[in-house]
């Protein structure tokens, strides 16, 4: 047992593993149930910006602005946004890379 904690511990601090794959892995350790709006690999704006790290909703609302794409759903204002989880991935590397 204390071997895996520690590969994990040092996989976790590798350069390579990104930022995405580390909140995927803590999501899972810590036994994060999927709720209906993320089946089909789509999340609601609050899981988007859970998934992205905690971001706040002006960050999410700056990222949609730089290139990450979304779906809305329902007309007018009362109309829900949701991303898909393969889109933040790819935007989050992108801007991984950037930096």
């Amino acid at each position: 047992m204390e071997k895996l904690r520690t590969d994990l511990i040092a996989l976790a601090a590798t350069p390579s593993i990104g930022l995405v794959k580390i909140e995927t892995a803590l999501s899972v350790l810590k036994d994060v149930a999927p709720t209906e709006e993320t089946r089909g690999g789509f999340l609601n704006e609050t899981e988007a910006r859970r998934f992205l790290g905690g971001v706040s909703r002006s960050t999410l609302h700056a990222y949609r602005h730089r290139g990450l794409a979304s779906l809305k759903l329902g007309p007018g204002k009362g109309a829900r946004r949701v991303f898909a989880q393969k889109e933040l991935i790819r935007f989050a590397e992108k801007e991984a890379s950037m930096n």
